[in-house]
């Protein structure tokens, strides 16, 4: 999203937090994710959208298209008429949100 003043805010999801957090784990790059949450507590044009019970109730309508975690990205994204950046397939086809990438 673009601010009136043209900066960037981007809509990062606890669920998208955690996958980060597991990756990272998994690469051993944890310092990384700690600069993630530096900037994220910082202001630095993040604002984390929680996992919450209108996506809940939206994710009933789109789960017989996706798979679980990927369902909650697409509801959310839907809700807050935000963009997703991904190169998955089924998302990007998906016509429901639009995709970045």
């Amino acid at each position: 999203m673009v601010t009136e003043k043209g900066t960037f805010v981007v809509d990062t999801h606890t669920l998208v937090l955690a996958e980060l957090l597991h990756i990272s784990q998994k690469k051993k790059i944890l310092p990384g994710m700690k600069e993630v949450l530096k900037k994220i507590n910082e202001g630095g044009g993040f604002v984390i959208v929680p996992f919450d019970l209108p996506v809940f109730e939206e994710l009933i309508r789109l789960l017989q298209d996706f798979e679980l975690h990927d369902g909650i990205i697409v509801a959310t994204a839907k809700l807050y008429g935000a963009k997703v950046l991904t190169k998955d397939e089924k998302i990007t086809k998906c016509g429901v949100i639009e995709v970045i990438w």
